[in-house]
């Protein structure tokens, strides 16, 4: 119960939330195994979307850079006797250097960590820069190793794609649509421009869509027959992997309701004296 909450919370990028279920939850139960290590994977996604932002910051930076550089120029060519826009442009090329300097510090931390739609993205932005303020060889390093890399990358992807697909035509488990929803999170776009990439791509989507419908079905068979509790026990883990499905939200909602109205009645003494 405490991993499908924190899952569903990470899901929604709620990180706070999440971390505190974990942490609660390894205050009552410190010796469990799976919780240190669930948790321990966590930690780590979590590290990579704080550094993601850092990133985006440095990407957002250098967009914006490109775009105002030419401008704050033209302002100070039509008028050099302007101090202001003279010391503003000034500061501009300053950071305009340090942003390209970040940005392949970007690239190259993301190549070393296997992340190669961020390394990509960092790249490209670095390169509508000034080409004066960057390092020519290093660029040419980063373009050839992503190259390869995304090649690499494209193969595994396919492999791993046909498994789950496989894996799913075989039968749908809360675990099995779990791995390919976080597969295809991994996705890139650019991995998608690959004919066979997209067609199983596209497969797989299916296939997920599919199991969704089918585990949700099943639950709620049960629900018809009044095992309101086993239906949750499918419904609920099912919200990890599609937190903004509004049926299966509503579902949940009111099998909980159905069961709260059980146990008040249940609690409830009878109106008839007994005998």
């Amino acid at each position: 119960q405490n991993l499908t909450r924190a899952q569903v919370a990470e899901s929604k990028s709620q990180w706070n939330k999440a971390n505190k279920i974990y942490t609660s939850a390894l205050d009552k139960y410190p010796e469990s195994k799976l919780l240190q290590t669930e948790y321990k994977h966590f930690i780590k996604r979590r590290d990579e979307y704080l550094e993601n932002l850092e990133f985006k910051l440095s990407i957002i930076k250098g967009t914006w850079l490109v775009e105002s550089n030419p401008i704050q120029k033209s302002i100070v060519a039509a008028n050099p006797d302007n101090y202001t826009a003279k010391s503003r442009y000034k500061e501009t090329t300053q950071e305009t250097k340090q942003t390209a300097k970040d940005l392949l510090a970007c690239t190259e931390v993301a190549i070393q960590a296997g992340r190669t739609a961020l390394a990509e993205t960092c790249l490209r932005t670095a390169s509508k820069l000034n080409p004066e303020y960057l390092d020519k060889k290093k660029l040419k390093q980063f373009r050839t190793q992503l190259d390869k890399t995304r090649k690499k990358l494209i193969a595994q992807q396919i492999t791993k794609t046909r498994e789950l697909i496989n894996e799913l035509k075989q039968g749908y488990s809360h675990d099995n649509l779990r791995r390919a929803q976080r597969h295809l999170a991994t996705i890139h776009k650019s991995d998608k421009q690959n004919k066979e990439s997209k067609k199983l791509t596209d497969q797989l989507n299916a296939q997920l869509k599919k199991g969704m419908a089918n585990r949700i079905e099943s639950g709620r068979r049960l629900y018809s027959n009044g095992q309101i509790q086993d239906a949750l026990s499918i419904w609920i883990p099912l919200q990890s992997i599609a937190p903004d499905n509004t049926k299966l939200e509503e579902y949940i909602k009111r099998a909980k309701r159905v069961l709260a109205k059980v146990k008040k009645l249940s609690n409830t003494p009878s109106a008839i004296p007994l005998p």
